[in-house]
């Protein structure tokens, strides 16, 4: 499976746990993405960390200066996964974890 932005393959999932509404997967990055991708990736895996051991007070103002500058990339509706068969569907912006993790789900 391929997770896509803006119609441009930016991960290989593999050892997909399917449970509507919320998929698992692991992931890995493909060659030549876009920087602010990248940048997108990086700022949710540390959003994910502070979740499971920050403060409110720390989330709070991580969102307030970080994850805010993606709120293009978090509120798109070009974030898509292709499955092996090439079927092609709409998810909400995926969520970076650190070890190669993400959870995605279906719009």
């Amino acid at each position: 499976m391929e997770l896509c932005f803006q119609g441009i393959a930016i991960a290989t999932l593999s050892n997909c746990l399917i449970e509507w509404p919320r998929n698992d997967s692991t992931y890995s990055i493909l060659d030549d993405n876009d920087a602010q991708v990248l940048e997108y990736i990086e700022m949710s895996i540390a959003h994910s960390k502070l979740v499971d051991s920050g403060t409110d007070e720390e989330l709070k103002a991580f969102v307030k200066n970080e994850e805010r500058k993606f709120l293009y990339m978090i509120e798109s509706e070009e974030w898509t996964i292709i499955d092996s068969a090439g079927n092609e569907f709409g998810i909400l912006a995926p969520i970076f974890h650190p070890n190669n993790y993400v959870v995605w789900m279906e719009r």
